[in-house]
């Protein structure tokens, strides 16, 4: 079993596959046939670009970007093709280029035209773009002559054509959605406003399923309504304020983020995120104490009773009225009874500040229970940091053994001396074992998949709060011979499988399991406890060596770069269980005098 590289394009490839069925299998008469035919006679390769784009949020890719799809030799004449068919477009203004050139672009274009200050990144901007204000009695304007030596600094630019992928999001949604919802009613949606392209329905969370034409209908007007938001602070209005208040008290409450109640309380989220921007954090907390008197997630009530928290704190120093800190201590109590262990981290964080605050005025409260921080293990790595070169994008490179690598490649390099194999996978490896682990148990409620392109439950995380028991049992069993079993039975099916990276060797997986050991089942019941919430913040390297066995893990960072709070938890739950992990920090090798 080959490792599968993803340049190897295929008839069965499912972001291919997947729209082609649809488009054979769908009424389409009602679209415009210049579109879906102009689709199918693009190549192989074409379709496969087209709709990888299709996923991605509407912005400008420089050309590296497209790399990771396609090959350079591959991809230039596929671009060629795709510009051509008016798929994607090329040759942006000047505030395009401006917009993603990194510093060192706008630098040397700036040195070109005589602006040798140095400069921030808005102070290139606002110099190049007065620049080209500026009008000549003898040569050409200066506008496209600034535009053509940006684009040369910045490499060719392309951006999916949004009216023609429109009818690519229209085609996915129709084809998920039940048959009692009229056609009709799915035309004359705006997906440029819905935007379902964010809910990427190969690995989302829920997909777009409507129990009736009444809830769709709430759902696209709440979208309508809320969407604004989303894009500009300058979008909440007072009416807005209210008109999103009166929805919220009447519209029924129901869960996943494809109903109207689901809308109107991320937007009551932006509102109050919106007043403190604008210092009016006093109008702040009264919608925030609005918002949880709903019936909210347990997930959008953590991260709001954190800022609730913060607010009170705010105030009692401000005002330095103590009604203020007790407020804080009963939010404290509250939170701690709701929050996942990754905001518990930044609640301990705040109890340690509001201990210090209670001993100087005196209160008697009783002691606030503090998290213990634990020092990382370290591991300092040198490496020379290189210039970017144009279109490398605005990542840091690194020279390392003669190459240009990211920070991730030049550690790898680096364990290799010592013996280590493994990938940058950061939780896929652990995904992996998770879903070969559990995918009998996953797959066994077929009410759960509306449409046999998804590859995981509409309702993962009900789906293993039903199963508790069987996931407890199984992590007790031979969990290794139950992984390489699923591997060797899975692996033809690649990739229309969820959550399963197979990239990662089969000897990688077996030294893994071997290196955690008993260990392993305890990780695996830790993602299914919630598995969206700890699916994220796993260290970047997973490492092994075959003949030990042995495995560690490696959270890879650049100098000025620091621990986000979800892999803090993950790095010191993996150290709490033995397992070797440490911190590689790279910074530039130091210049001899």
């Amino acid at each position: 079993m080959s490792e599968r590289k993803y340049w190897e394009i295929t008839e069965n490839d499912v972001y291919v596959q997947v729209f082609r069925e649809m488009l054979e299998e769908l009424d389409l008469t009602f679209f415009k046939k210049d579109i879906i035919d102009s689709y199918k006679s693009l190549s192989l390769q074409g379709q496969y670009v087209v709709t990888r784009l299709y996923y991605r949020s509407a912005k400008w890719l420089r050309q590296s970007d497209l790399e990771k799809y396609l090959p350079p030799d591959e991809l230039k004449g596929v671009l060629e093709e795709l510009v051509q068919k008016n798929w994607l477009l090329s040759e942006p203004d000047l505030d395009i280029y401006l917009e993603v050139a990194t510093v060192k672009e706008l630098q040397a274009v700036a040195v070109e035209f005589n602006i040798k200050k140095a400069m921030s990144r808005p102070q290139l901007v606002a110099a190049l773009e007065e620049l080209c204000k500026r009008k000549t009695f003898f040569g050409p304007p200066l506008r496209p002559k600034v535009t053509l030596k940006l684009k040369g600094a910045v490499s060719s630019l392309y951006l999916l054509n949004e009216g023609m992928s429109s009818t690519l999001a229209l085609v996915s949604f129709m084809f998920l959605v039940p048959a009692q919802i009229t056609l009709d009613v799915v035309v004359r949606t705006n997906m440029k406003m819905i935007k379902f392209r964010q809910y990427d329905y190969l690995t989302q969370k829920e997909a777009p399923i409507f129990e009736s034409k009444h809830d769709f209908i709430d759902y696209y007007e709440a979208r309508v309504l809320c969407d604004p938001l989303e894009e500009s602070a300058s979008s909440c209005t007072q009416e807005l304020i209210e008109v999103v208040r009166l929805k919220i008290k009447s519209t029924s409450p129901r869960n996943g983020p494809f109903s109207a109640a689901y809308v109107y309380g991320r937007a009551l989220a932006l509102v109050s995120e919106c007043l403190g921007k604008a210092g009016k954090f006093q109008e702040e907390y009264q919608m925030i104490q609005e918002y949880f008197e709903q019936e909210i997630h347990k997930s959008r009530k953590s991260s709001l009773i954190i800022r609730k928290l913060n607010l009170e704190l705010r105030f009692f120093k401000e005002l330095q009225d103590t009604s203020w800190l007790l407020k804080a201590i009963n939010t404290y109590y509250d939170a701690s009874g709701i929050v996942n262990s990754i905001y518990a981290f930044d609640l301990s964080r705040k109890a340690v500040r509001m201990s210090r605050e209670i001993e100087k005025v005196g209160l008697s409260v009783p002691p606030l229970e503090l998290s213990k921080f634990e020092q990382l293990p370290t591991n300092l790595l040198e490496a020379e940091q290189l210039e970017l070169l144009p279109g490398q994008g605005v990542r840091t490179r690194w020279g390392q053994e003669g190459a240009s690598n990211t920070v991730e490649e030049t550690a790898l390099i680096h364990y290799a001396d010592y013996g280590w194999a493994g990938g940058h996978y950061e939780g896929g490896m652990i995904s992996t074992l998770f879903w070969l682990a559990f995918h009998d148990i996953i797959f066994s409620d077929k009410t759960q998949f509306r449409c046999r392109f998804h590859n995981r439950p509409l309702k993962l995380q009900s789906v293993l709060d039903t199963n508790k028991t069987k996931i407890e049992k199984r992590v007790t069993d031979n969990l290794k011979e139950t992984i390489i079993n699923s591997f060797k039975t899975l692996y033809e099916l690649q990739p229309n499988v969820g959550g399963i990276n197979w990239n990662i060797p089969l000897e990688g997986i077996e030294a893994v399991i071997d290196g955690l050991g008993n260990a392993l089942g305890a990780i695996l019941l830790r993602l299914a406890e919630s598995y969206y919430t700890y699916n994220s913040g796993f260290p970047d390297l997973t490492l092994w060596k075959t003949e030990e066995p042995e495995c560690k893990f490696v959270e890879v960072k650049s100098t000025n770069d620091t621990i986000s709070d979800n892999q803090y938890v993950w790095i010191q739950f993996l150290s709490g269980l033995g397992i070797p992990v440490e911190i590689c920090k790279i910074r530039g090798k130091r210049k001899r005098e």
